[in-house]
């Protein structure tokens, strides 16, 4: 993987809060062939987002108050991963200020668009 955004993911820090599912596996070795600095860290911390430029969660009730920054301040770009059969609810999403949102099952493409906006949205904010 030589593209523009894996260059630019090979200089960061990426905090992945996700299962590790089938689908957490996918994400987390596509996150590790961009040559990240990614770390792995389940069930999600009380405080997430410490010392990185990039962060995955699962999608959970109260997620907004487990950052480690003030709600519109953040110190790392946000994306958040919302469950394949929808069970979310879209003001608790929205509370959580993310610059990009990526559903399960996890492709590729997807991925890669997802983080892309994230941190473009992210460096504009």
């Amino acid at each position: 993987m030589t593209s523009p955004l894996s260059q630019q993911l090979a200089r960061l820090s990426v905090v992945l809060a996700c299962e590790p599912d089938i689908e957490g596996a996918k994400l987390l070795r596509h996150l590790q062939r961009t040559r990240a600095d990614v770390r792995h860290v389940w069930p999600i911390p009380a405080s997430l987002g410490e010392n990185a430029d990039l962060v995955l969660v699962e999608y959970s009730r109260g997620l907004s108050g487990k950052f480690a920054w003030v709600p519109g301040e953040a110190s790392a770009a946000l994306v958040i991963l919302v469950p394949q059969a929808g069970q979310f609810h879209l003001e608790e999403l929205r509370k959580g200020l993310p610059d990009a949102v990526l559903h399960r099952p996890y492709q590729s493409h997807a991925i890669d668009a997802a983080l892309m906006l994230a941190l473009d949205h992210f460096s504009y904010g």
